[in-house]
């Protein structure tokens, strides 16, 4: 299935939902084709059948829509086919809106909440932070995906998870380090956290070495692009041992 989510995305994203106690639902924002959202679905049914709010307008993300001009996206239709094939329709309900119109008229709690909008934009991102965070239960968690860059998932998977400055400086000012965020964790170009009222300085400590870390992949990054500059009896032997360390 075509889209943006790694091995090991799918499987936290998996492992999150099947763990939802059913306390409040599970929102996905941004859906596309559906390739995140079966893995939340079948996580779903595995645990508690939590239902999912997969919310999209199925018309393109604003980025999408700048990079491609006059192209007319509709993904719904393909959306509610993979839904069907992979059996997880029964738990998925679409909602055909942007992520500001369905913020608006938002009322239920929420216990896990992923944030996958393909945003660019610091300002987009910070507003989806701000309009449905307040939403997740005390305990609850948020993720928010094109955060650090994944260079397994770039260079095994082919997935072009390099992240994207405005979710990362909306972590920086407004979860890594806060008072109301624990057991901040990256999971390939995922960032994490658990929602709490109060957090301790050892639960900000460890969110700043996860800050570290997130800053250390993009060192990595960085030295991956200049190393694909090389020529290729290099890059093969750099792959070889990226595949030891793997393993």
């Amino acid at each position: 299935m075509q889209g943006w989510t790694s091995y090991r995305e799918g499987f936290f994203l998996y492992e999150t939902a099947k763990k939802c106690s059913g306390r409040g639902v599970i929102v996905e924002i941004g859906s596309w084709k559906g390739r995140s959202t079966v893995c939340l679905g079948l996580g779903s049914l595995a645990g508690n059948k939590v239902k999912i709010y997969a919310i999209d307008p199925h018309t393109g993300s604003p980025d999408h829509i700048a990079s491609h001009p006059g192209e007319k996206i509709w993904t719904f239709k393909e959306f509610k086919e993979n839904m069907k094939n992979a059996g997880v329709d029964n738990v998925v309900e679409p909602l055909l809106k942007a992520s500001d119109e369905a913020a608006q008229i938002w009322k239920e709690p929420i216990e896990f909440l992923y944030l996958d909008v393909n945003y660019h934009d610091y300002e987009l991102s910070k507003n989806d932070l701000a309009d449905w965070s307040k939403h997740v239960i005390d305990g609850g968690t948020i993720a928010i995906h094109n955060t650090y860059p994944d260079l397994r998932a770039i260079i095994f998977e082919n997935q072009p998870l390099f992240g994207w400055p405005g979710p990362r400086r909306v972590l920086k000012e407004f979860v890594f380090g806060s008072k109301n965020f624990k057991n901040i964790g990256i999971v390939s170009n995922i960032t994490y956290a658990t929602k709490c009222n109060q957090n301790t300085f050892l639960d900000r400590l460890r969110g700043r070495l996860t800050q570290l870390k997130g800053f250390f992949s993009l060192f990595a990054l960085k030295i991956y692009l200049i190393l694909v500059q090389l020529p290729q009896p290099v890059k093969k032997f750099v792959k070889r041992l990226l595949f030891r360390a793997k393993n």
